[in-house]
């Protein structure tokens, strides 16, 4: 599991420049409860918090910040936005993929019931045996 942390030093800058030094601001932002980030930022709580982690990199990629200065990521791991719109593309052609195969699979079961159909119809027991 890859274990992110947040930079509390760097998010009390951003908290500064672009959320007017209000810490609620950034709380309403991200969607999470304002005591929650204080104990956080305050060191009464690890800096681990997923929800904390992902609303500070979605923040920083919807702004145009780089979030590693903000979130620590082992293993050299970088979501830039370019990398980002690569997963989604390749989201999508799975997903696209997926969707082809189910309707093959659609196809062949309804071949199958028609021909379990023309199978009763015929009452032909040399048909069954095959």
């Amino acid at each position: 599991m890859i274990k992110i942390e947040l930079n509390i030093e760097a998010i009390k800058e951003l908290v500064e420049k672009h959320f007017r030094n209000k810490l609620t601001y950034l709380a309403n932002e991200l969607e999470i409860d304002y005591s929650y980030l204080n104990q956080i930022m305050n060191g009464k709580r690890v800096a681990t918090s997923k929800k904390v982690c992902k609303g500070i990199i979605k923040y920083c990629v919807n702004n145009g910040l780089d979030y590693q200065k903000y979130v620590s990521v082992p293993f050299g791991k970088k979501f830039d936005s370019t990398n980002l719109s690569m997963i989604r593309s390749r989201n999508n052609q799975i997903k696209s993929c997926i969707t082809k195969v189910q309707n093959q699979i659609n196809e062949v079961l309804e071949y199958v019931n028609c021909m379990d159909e023309l199978i009763r119809k015929a009452g032909d027991d040399s048909v069954e045996s095959l």
